[in-house]
């Protein structure tokens, strides 16, 4: 809004007009990609959570079960009178210590895969800020020079009064302003 503001002050050339609409229609297509990606990537965090959240449940029924199992082993080779009683016991014991394992190994693989995804949805994220902060600078300066245009100097100058502000020093800013430029 500042850029069209800007352009419509006089003198107001094509080349002016062209400029400004160049660079409305990056910044839009910018934004507006960097917005989806980020979407998309949010929304594969939150499925990744929730995969968590059913694996960390499945561990903890399958413990709980383990558990179980546990306890009426112990009681029954406490009641043992022979050897031989103890035997099926000891047996089942081992296929569920054996099950056990396997899930958690199953479990274990799955959550470093989550993990591996999780860090590569960061660094994609990462790059999605940087590049809403490029393109939010492109909007803040001029293409031609460079130099800082309206909106860019709203938000310096309220920088400056903040730290000013907080320092509590005195703020001295000069403008210049050259015609037709």
């Amino acid at each position: 809004v500042d850029a069209l503001m800007d352009v419509c002050a006089p003198p107001l050339t094509l080349r002016r007009l062209d400029d400004v609409e160049q660079r409305l229609k990056e910044v839009i297509f910018k934004q507006t990609e960097a917005k989806a990606r980020s979407v998309q990537a949010h929304e594969d965090m939150r499925q990744m959570l929730a995969t968590f959240i059913e694996r960390l449940a499945t561990m903890s029924q399958s413990t709980g079960s383990f558990h179980d199992m546990l306890e009426t082993s112990a009681r029954l080779i406490e009641q043992a009178k022979t050897i031989t009683d103890i035997a099926p016991v000891l047996k089942d014991v081992v296929g569920a210590t054996r099950s056990m394992a396997h899930d958690s190994q199953s479990v274990r693989d799955e959550l470093q895969d989550m993990k591996k995804k999780a860090d590569a949805t960061e660094v994609e994220l990462t790059k999605l800020h940087q590049e809403l902060d490029r393109v939010s600078a492109l909007a803040r300066h001029d293409p031609l020079t460079g130099a800082l245009n309206r909106q860019g100097l709203d938000e310096a100058l309220g920088r400056e009064i903040s730290k000013v502000r907080r320092q509590n020093t005195p703020l001295c800013a000069a403008l210049l302003d050259i015609d037709n430029f």
